[in-house]
């Protein structure tokens, strides 16, 4: 987010920072729970590049609202795959982690339509 240039430099940054800060604690709820479970974890740089299934981001990006779409299209991703993981864990009787994750879906949607209010 400091590559951003443009005159909404300081509110896009402020914006890039809420949306980072949910990022990362969505990851850190889902990591604790996945060691309460007894899942192993891999939280390196090294395992989230390799099994991503997202595209890599255009580093080229300055203006600030190309940054805006390029982080909606990602979050919409994100999201559908959360409400896709709610679903195929209906079967298990885990509520828990079904209620982490629709708490995450629903932060997930705030930031969507914050981003989208961004493009209006």
């Amino acid at each position: 987010h400091w590559m951003v240039k443009s005159k909404e430099f300081k509110s896009l940054h402020a914006l890039f920072d809420e949306i980072h800060q949910t990022i990362e604690n969505a990851g850190d709820i889902i990591a604790e729970r996945m060691i309460q479970l007894g899942t192993p974890t891999e939280g390196t740089v090294q395992s989230i590049a390799k099994n991503t299934s997202f595209e890599p981001y255009d580093e080229k990006l300055t203006k600030g609202m190309d940054h805006v779409k390029a982080i909606l299209e990602r979050i919409v991703k994100l999201a559908n795959d959360t409400r896709n993981n709610i679903v195929s864990l209906e079967g298990l009787h885990d509520p828990g982690t079904s209620d982490i994750l629709t708490q995450i879906s629903l932060d997930l949607d705030k930031i969507e339509w914050m981003l989208e209010a961004h493009l209006s």
